[in-house]
């Protein structure tokens, strides 16, 4: 819906950042139910008052953190991010 357009830019902007941090290739892309899965999630965390330096910090925690190096990001996905005990132990590390 139009009233959720504000949040658009910034997912794109996740998405892409993600995708650069992780060497992933995920889609900007919320046509399909995917898409539309971690779109709803991602602004969620937004909702619930995160800013994207926020995001920033955990994607640099996680890309520090050892499981997750030494399985070369294989779980570190759009929706693992923006589960909210995900965020907030990342945030918080």
């Amino acid at each position: 819906s139009e009233k959720n357009d504000k949040y658009k830019d910034a997912y794109a902007s996740y998405v892409n950042v993600l995708n650069s941090t992780f060497n992933k290739n995920y889609t900007t892309s919320t046509s399909n139910n995917v898409g539309k899965k971690r779109y709803k999630m991602f602004r969620e965390r937004l909702k619930d008052g995160y800013t994207s330096e926020q995001f920033k910090v955990v994607f640099d925690n996680i890309s520090k953190d050892p499981h997750h190096r030494d399985s070369n990001y294989k779980w570190v996905t759009p929706e693992f991010i923006c589960r909210p005990d995900k965020f907030e132990r990342f945030l918080n590390t």
